[in-house]
């Protein structure tokens, strides 16, 4: 396909999903759609795959070391930040279950264009043929990067009962309606990020494996919290299932006792391997993939 005419088709579809959506969504900022639908860049695999996965480095834990390891998968997207690693939570659950997986996660996501990227890209795997009959779970772990969610973290903050209406409650909305045109028999899950910090402490420096350095971070845990409060409310408010990653994670944030249990690393932990700094570890996205997996076909 001509790539001036995909760019146009994801633009207008997308738009078109928005306005449906628009109801819930608070106004949004002025930006080109051209500037966060670029065309494919890796391949996708072909067709409608049982499992579609959509996220930030949480989920895609991409290499950002030049070169290609054996374990590196070009992204979908025509965007240098799109490298993923076959290790990480997607592939993980996609294995634990024995579905077909197209992942579509990329470092960055949401940092871009807050409100319009993940629906673009959700946009882009449809036209890739990636969701589409036989489809049957679109997962999505998403928002510390985007700043409409930080807005819906806040408002948890100050009134956690009441939450109004929202532009992210608007983004979910629109991601439902076109996966319910393209796979009707597809479900729209929304994951939650795992655990980093516990009882207010992180440790972002582990230079002994077996006795990490607990910091003071008042605070933390009541944003991690109300982090996964307002994802939960924005599924919710959508009809859609949330599945609590932070609550089955616990006790495998930056400071638990052993390597292996540090599902999430800090900032050096040279115990436990990791793509990136502050984000899951290898073995820690194996373990969430299989959590995960798990809760989708409970």
């Amino acid at each position: 396909m001509n790539r001036n005419l995909f760019l146009r088709k994801v633009a207008a579809a997308v738009v078109g999903a928005m306005m449906a959506a628009a109801p819930l969504a608070s106004a949004q900022p002025g930006l080109s759609l051209g500037s966060v639908a670029p065309a494919v860049w890796g391949t996708p695999p072909a067709g409608a795959q049982q499992i579609v996965t959509f996220g930030d480095s949480f989920t895609a834990i991409g290499p950002v070391v030049p070169g290609n390891g054996e374990h590196t998968e070009q992204g979908y997207q025509l965007k240098p930040t799109c490298k993923k690693d076959t290790r990480n939570w997607p592939h993980a659950a996609a294995e634990a279950t024995n579905k077909t997986l197209a992942d579509w996660s990329c470092n960055g996501t949401g940092g871009m264009a807050p409100l319009l990227e993940l629906p673009a890209v959700v946009e882009e795997s449809i036209l890739a043929g990636n969701i589409g009959p036989g489809t049957e779970r679109v997962v999505i772990m998403y928002g510390g990067l985007d700043t409409f969610q930080w807005v819906d973290v806040a408002t948890s903050m100050a009134n956690a009962q009441n939450i109004a209406p929202s532009a992210m409650q608007g983004v979910y909305a629109a991601i439902k309606n076109r996966v319910a045109q393209a796979a009707p028999d597809a479900e729209v899950v929304i994951a939650g990020y795992p655990e980093m910090a516990s009882n207010d402490r992180v440790c972002l420096i582990n230079p002994i494996p077996d006795q990490p350095a607990e910091l003071p971070a008042p605070g933390a845990g009541l944003v991690q919290d109300h982090l996964r409060n307002a994802a939960r409310h924005a599924a919710e408010a959508n009809g859609l299932r949330f599945i609590d990653t932070l609550e089955l994670t616990r006790g495998h944030g930056t400071c638990a006792p052993k390597p292996e249990d540090r599902w999430v690393v800090g900032m050096y932990d040279p115990a436990v391997p990791t793509n990136l700094t502050n984000h899951p570890s290898i073995n820690g996205s194996g373990e969430i993939g299989r959590i995960i997996g798990q809760e989708l076909y409970r």
